[in-house]
């Protein structure tokens, strides 16, 4: 009926390692796996490995984790670049504080959604990386826009504090639906099904965490460092030193008018406790 032979299989496969027979082990990590960390723990293991088996050797190839190291590294030059463009220009422009605190917020940006992206179940890889590497041109927008504003009204002759307010809370919606106009030709990522939709839904993810960062960056610290470490005149230092409780009234007072006063009577008190935060009462302005 039949002929039964003691033997082993026929190979459906030959694997050759510097032209000597050899056993190739594949390795995939999971959905949520560090490819990075991955690999490390494998090399730690190889070389316990070889030291615990006399003769055998072991090499790790088609490593995946080049490439993120890569992308990694192309993603850091991109930022810096990035940063030396804009510091250049505004230093031109706006001079080398507002420069500097601009170009500070495109790594604060990315760092934001490197914090954030973990809890939408992103992992690092390549996708991860070009998404990001998308994007680091967009996050400094909202800052130059913010600084801008702000600028403008230390030159109308508005006192620190109050041209930082003003110029703040009359960006902060603006700003946010121009933010909006740009997830919105991401989105639609999310809605793409298969394989296609899984490789592709990374990218919005990205894009929509650093815009966000780069958002709530530009409006919640961009004030407060431009208000700690931006230029003041000499009469506001002074005024820090010799401050006035009725002067914090008075301003209050204009406050709560929504600054209805006629151009030519800027505010002239300005007081140092404390930090600035967009929407504090102040949403209309006749400049």
């Amino acid at each position: 009926m039949a002929t039964v032979r003691d033997t082993l299989e026929k190979p459906m496969s030959i694997a050759r390692l510097n032209g000597n027979e050899s056993v190739s082990i594949f390795l995939y990590k999971k959905g949520s796996g560090n490819i990075i960390s991955i690999i490390e723990d494998v090399r730690e293991y190889v070389k316990d490995f070889e030291r615990s088996v006399p003769g055998v050797e072991i090499s790790v190839r088609n490593d995946g984790s080049i490439d993120v190291k890569n992308g990694i590294n192309a993603l850091g030059k991109s930022a810096l670049i990035g940063i030396l463009l804009v510091f250049t220009a505004l230093f031109i422009f706006l001079g080398w504080r507002n420069a500097l605190l601009a170009a500070f917020g495109i790594p604060l940006s990315i760092l934001i959604a490197f914090v954030v992206i973990p809890y939408f179940d992103v992992t690092l890889n390549n996708l991860t990386i070009f998404g990001f590497i998308i994007v680091v041109g967009m996050v400094v927008d909202n800052a130059i826009v913010v600084l801008e504003n702000i600028h403008r009204y230390r030159e109308e002759g508005f006192c620190h504090k109050d041209a930082i307010i003003m110029g703040v809370d009359q960006v902060i919606w603006p700003v946010f639906s121009s933010t909006l106009t740009t997830l919105s030709a991401f989105l639609p990522l999310l809605l793409l099904d298969g394989v296609m939709g899984q490789f592709l839904g990374v990218f919005p993810i990205v894009v929509s965490l650093a815009l966000l960062g780069s958002w709530f960056q530009s409006m919640v610290v961009l004030p407060n460092n431009v208000f700690q470490f931006g230029k003041k005149r000499t009469s506001e230092r002074r005024s820090q030193h010799a401050h006035d409780p009725a002067s914090d009234r008075h301003l209050s007072k204009r406050r709560k008018s929504r600054f209805e006063t006629p151009p030519d009577h800027h505010l002239g008190h300005c007081d140092s406790a404390g930090g600035i935060l967009p929407g504090s009462g102040v949403r209309s302005y006749q400049v």
